[in-house]
Formats: C-alpha cells, sequence, structure tokens
C-alpha cells in the first residue's frame, strides 16, 4: 500500500466527478414557437381534440415564459415545483407530461426523468335522476338568448339518455342525428373509441332537439363546448344540486349508472356508450353462465347486435329523466 494513499485512492481523482450526462441537464436549451407548433399539429394529425390541443398550447406557452424559451434541468425542476405546490394532482401531472412532450420533441436526453406523478383516484359520485332533472329545469328557467339555453339543454339530455361523452356530444353534426328514429352515429374521429357505434336517446330527448333544430341558427357549432361553458361561468347556481357543480361530463356517467339500476346488460351498455367496462365486468351474472372472463371476450366473438335490435333494448332499459 502507499503510504501516500492509505485508502488506495489518488488523491487526485477525488474531486467532484462531472459525467457527460450530469453536463448536458446543466446546458441551456432554447426552443421557440415552432417547436410547440410541431407538437401540436402531432396531435392534431392524431385527431385530439380542441379543446385538448388548446391546452396543451396554454400549459406550454406558460412554461416557455416562465423560462424565457431557454431551460435547463434545474429551471424544469424549479418551474415544476412551483406548480406542484399551488396545483391539483391531476392538473400538475398535465404539466409534467407536456413538458416531457416537449423535450422529446427536443432530443434532450433527460425527457425519461420526468416522471409522471400518480394521481389520486377521484371520488366516487352518485347522479341519480332527480339531480339531472333539477338541472334541466334550472337551465330551463333561465333568461337568456333561446339558442343558447336549449343548446345547452340538449346537450344535457343526450348525454344523460345515450351515454355520450362530452367530446363526442360537442363534435356533433346535424347529419350524425337521425331525429325521426333516435339514433346518433359515434363516427371514427369524433371519440376515443376506435371503432364506430351507434347509441340512442329516448322520446323526451327527441321533442327537445326538435324544438333546439327549429331555432338553431348556424352561428355556431350546433353544441359548441364554449357556448355551454358560459353558462357555467355566468350561472353557476345552474349546477349546483345535492352539494355537487353538476357538469355535462357528469350525465355519462348518470347514463352508466341508471342503465345498471334499471338492469341493463354490460355487454348491451358498452355497445352504446363505448369505454371499458373492466371493473363491473365481475358484476354481470351472465358470466356465471357463459364462463367468459371479460365481457370483451364476448364483444369480440359472439355479442353482436344490429341497429334495430340495439334500440329495442334501449328501449326496453327505459332510461328517463322526467316520468
Amino acid at each position: 500500500m502507499n503510504p501516500r494513499t492509505p485508502t488506495g485512492v489518488d488523491p487526485k481523482c477525488m474531486e467532484p466527478y462531472k459525467s457527460e450526462f450530469g453536463q448536458i441537464e446543466l446546458e441551456k436549451i432554447k426552443f421557440n414557437e415552432q417547436i410547440i407548433e410541431n407538437i401540436l399539429n402531432q396531435k392534431r394529425i392524431a385527431n385530439r381534440s380542441k379543446s385538448h390541443i388548446y391546452q396543451i398550447e396554454l400549459l406550454l406557452k406558460d412554461f416557455a415564459k416562465a423560462v424565457n424559451w431557454e431551460f435547463n434541468f434545474n429551471d424544469i425542476t424549479n418551474f415544476l415545483d412551483e406548480k406542484r405546490r399551488t396545483l391539483s394532482p391531476r392538473s400538475y401531472r398535465k404539466y409534467v407530461l407536456f413538458i416531457r412532450w416537449l423535450l422529446q420533441e427536443l432530443n434532450v436526453p433527460y425527457w425519461n426523468k420526468l416522471q409522471l406523478p400518480k394521481v389520486p383516484k377521484p371520488q366516487k359520485i352518485i347522479i341519480k335522476k332527480p339531480m339531472v332533472k333539477q338541472v334541466i329545469l334550472n337551465l330551463w328557467n333561465l333568461r337568456i338568448n333561446p339558442v343558447t339555453k336549449f343548446r345547452a339543454i340538449s346537450a344535457f339530455m343526450l348525454g344523460a339518455t345515450s351515454g355520450l361523452r362530452t367530446e363526442e356530444i360537442t363534435r356533433l353534426e346535424l347529419e350524425d342525428i337521425d331525429l325521426e328514429n333516435r339514433t346518433l352515429y359515434v363516427r371514427f374521429g369524433k371519440s376515443k373509441d376506435v371503432e364506430e357505434r351507434v347509441t340512442f336517446f329516448n322520446h323526451e330527448t327527441q321533442a327537445i332537439l326538435r324544438y333546439y333544430f327549429e331555432i338553431y341558427d348556424g352561428r355556431k357549432e350546433l353544441f359548441s363546448q364554449r357556448s355551454i361553458e358560459y353558462i357555467y361561468e355566468e350561472y353557476p347556481e345552474v349546477f349546483r344540486v345535492g352539494g355537487l357543480d353538476i357538469r355535462l361530463k357528469h350525465m355519462r356517467k348518470f347514463f352508466i349508472q341508471e342503465w345498471e339500476r334499471r338492469g341493463g346488460s354490460l355487454a348491451i351498455r358498452k355497445m352504446l356508450a363505448g369505454g371499458s367496462i373492466e371493473d363491473e365486468e365481475k358484476m354481470d351474472p351472465k358470466r356465471l353462465l357463459t364462463g367468459h372472463n371479460t365481457v370483451e371476450i364476448e364483444l369480440e366473438s359472439y355479442n353482436f347486435q344490429d341497429p334495430e335490435d340495439l334500440r329495442k333494448i334501449y328501449d326496453a332499459v327505459g332510461i328517463r329523466i322526467f316520468d
């Protein structure tokens, strides 16, 4: 052993170590609006909703302004620390996700160091018929432009009686709605689901839609999301029912819960409303008879229904808002 180095390590080698990767983390990386536009264009090509694309742009430009369009890893960390302290877990996660996309677009090697945080599961919300009915009546009693009012009423009634998602409703066009046969066509590219589907609405919704179509002036999208949000902002008391702030997204929740309360088939509900039913598969008594592990297997291989049979099943379940 060298007496000058009793530890066996040369003192010259005991200086703070900086890896090449660590040096990259300290370097400032510049970007511009075109980089953000590239990300937005990718999402447009993937047919993401306008509201989703707008949110990406808003959050990334907030980051850009905070770091003056250049950053290193420390800048990202400081920015996200501030957001974590002031935002909900779900909103904070969006910042992390969108900044990851930015780093990937810039080919920054440490993009995967931004681990996506876990988001607590939302509180279980139960929506029942009297709550939906009260929101519709509150909207009905508003003294506002009739087109704006009946746009919102129609959207809420569609969500409650057809199970459509908010983005599916706001993307509907006149040709997607067969008013006489109470049928909705959810086209490919207007839904999260990879397959097109048909669903239905009841006679109550049919009557409201008929009136709305008579007064609809075509100046805005048929179910303009901004128009509905305007009512949220200007008349929040309309939506406060049963201790909750009811939104259009809750109408799909009501449809799914009411379908189950009325004994509707899980597989048929999946055909009508789309989405996943993994959490509820264990509740389907038909599994005990067929031996299938999941409802998904039945839908892929066995359970096919034509639109006319689906409408009969839908009507038999009999979801209504006003008795």
